[in-house]
């Protein structure tokens, strides 16, 4: 399993950056700022239970207008 999640926008920024933020404090993981904008968030251990895509659902049911998952590297 994966030990990072990235998240990259596409569509509005300023939505793209808003979700990310909310995501973020819904699910305490700290992102690592990409150059386009994105956010790498580690996920560890009992991290890998957080329900990534409900918890974006729930914060904005539109979000993957703005952002998508990366490939892992």
């Amino acid at each position: 399993m994966a030990s990072t999640i990235t998240l990259i926008p596409k569509g509005d920024r300023e939505t793209a950056a808003r979700i990310l933020d909310e995501f973020a404090e819904e699910t305490g993981l700290t992102g690592t700022e990409t150059e386009d904008g994105g956010r790498v968030f580690d996920v560890e251990g009992t991290e890998h239970e957080i329900p990534f895509v409900q918890t974006l659902d729930e914060i904005d049911p539109t979000w993957t207008e703005h952002l998508e998952f990366s490939d892992p590297a």
